[in-house]
């Protein structure tokens, strides 16, 4: 058996200090991060965004739905395109359980992958009916930009189609106050109940006029 030796020599790290310091006090990475409005795998909100927005626009119901095809860049279609969920991290890194549940809820919260949810003839029928390919628009612009194409194929042979460049979250496509709020109600209510939802809410966009944050650590 070969033994790592722990005590030989590190590789020397190579660090671009120019990179690093690139327009330091002018560029502040905090101004680019994104927001997760689903609670799973970032590779296919733009994908459930799609979803949602058909389901919305035409008024869908998930017992019309026949097929959806997902169009994704390879790294999303490579890790997540498997049709079965035997615990709650394949769940959320599952493009086609998502993507069933986006049909049938029209949101996704942290509910939604849990066993009693995922076992709904509803949504056990349309996890199979989900299949992933590679879309060369979404890989070419990947990684600057997750972006996502869906097709919902509906009973009597109707199709619709809607591709997501900038998906929810991201810097040019932001979540408002409002959907920050929601996320974090959708998610939290059914777990410390509705009051402590709002009284924490009032807290923390309050947190500048409160020092004292006693109350938020002792929940």
């Amino acid at each position: 058996m070969r033994c790592l030796n722990i005590f030989s020599k590190p590789k020397r790290l190579e660090v671009n200090w120019q990179r690093l310091v690139a327009q330091l006090g002018e560029r502040y990475e905090i101004e680019n991060i994104y927001f997760k409005p689903y609670p799973c795998c970032r590779h296919y909100h733009a994908v459930i965004d799609g979803i949602v927005a058909l389901r919305e626009q035409h008024q869908v119901k998930a017992r019309d739905v026949v097929r959806l095809d997902v169009g994704l860049y390879a790294v999303g279609v490579s890790g997540y395109d498997h049709k079965h969920a035997d615990n709650l991290l394949d769940a959320h890194m599952n493009a086609p359980v998502a993507a069933a549940l986006a049909v049938v809820d029209g949101e996704l919260a942290a509910h939604h992958f849990l066993p009693e949810s995922l076992l709904r003839p509803e949504v056990q029928r349309l996890i199979p009916a989900v299949d992933t390919h590679l879309d060369a628009e979404c890989e070419r612009i990947y990684p600057g930009i997750r972006s996502g194409a869906v097709r919902v194929e509906l009973e009597g042979g109707r199709s619709l189609e809607k591709r997501v460049i900038e998906p929810t979250g991201e810097t040019k496509n932001p979540m408002s106050d409002a959907d920050l709020e929601r996320k974090f109600t959708v998610n939290c209510e059914k777990v410390v109940g509705k009051a402590k939802c709002e009284r924490l809410l009032e807290m923390v966009w309050g947190f500048d006029k409160n020092p004292d944050v006693a109350e938020l650590i002792s929940w």
